[in-house]
Order: structure tokens, then C-alpha cells, then sequence
């Protein structure tokens, strides 16, 4: 059974907060989707975070080869030959998890390496 777990796009503070991190500010996930800060360290104070202030992305149960945790918006590389890289991104879609890419299907996600995700690395 695969774990499920969740990471949280702040866009306010542009910043990524691992499950760890919020699991140590006591974040929950509600029912609805939204982030409730149970009791805060820093603030003390309860607050239910909305989509358009922090946007959870969930663990897919996937690794990459380099044992990294695979999340929704994550940006997976594959070298192919020595200096060229083809680039998915992973997304939710009607199969679970999948990676897109307009020229195919991503190969098994043990064969690539997390570069990036789509909120810190737009770049990408």
C-alpha cells in the first residue's frame, strides 16, 4: 500500500514545506483540501490556509533512481546519451500519477532524477 503523505506550495512565501516540516507545525489536511495550521510554533494561533495561499501536492509512492520522493509538479530529467535530457512533469490525471511529456511516455520513474518542481524551478 502506498504511503500517503503530502508536501505544501506556499505561494506567499514562495516556498516548498516538506511533510516533515509541516508535520512538525502540526499541519493537517483537511477534507476539502485545504491546510489547517493546528497550533502553530511560530504564531501559536490556529488558521486554515486556502488553495490560492498554500496548494498541497501529494506523494505519488514513487522514487527516483537517486531514492528522492516523487510529488505532484515534481520535474523528472532522463538523460538520453551524454549531454541530452528530456524533461516530464509529473501531474495528476485519470491514471493516478503520471509524467507528461509531448513526445511520449516517461520511462519507469527508478530510471530518472528529480531536477526540480514547476513552483521553484519555473525555469524548468
Amino acid at each position: 500500500m502506498r504511503e500517503i503523505k503530502f508536501r505544501a506550495w506556499s505561494f506567499g512565501l514562495k516556498k516548498m514545506f516538506s511533510a516533515e516540516e509541516m508535520a512538525s507545525d502540526q499541519m493537517a489536511l483537511l477534507p476539502d483540501g485545504y491546510f489547517a495550521n493546528i497550533h502553530s510554533k511560530s504564531t501559536k494561533l490556529s488558521r486554515i490556509f486556502t488553495h490560492e495561499e498554500m496548494l498541497p501536492l501529494q506523494f505519488t509512492g514513487l522514487k527516483d533512481k537517486n531514492g528522492k520522493e516523487i510529488y505532484e509538479g515534481d520535474i523528472l530529467g532522463f538523460h538520453v546519451g551524454e549531454d541530452n535530457e528530456i524533461q516530464w512533469t509529473v501531474k495528476w490525471s485519470t491514471t493516478p500519477y503520471t509524467a507528461h511529456y509531448d513526445f511520449g511516455i516517461m520511462p519507469r520513474a527508478d530510471f530518472c532524477t528529480v531536477i526540480g518542481n514547476i513552483y521553484e524551478n519555473p525555469e524548468l
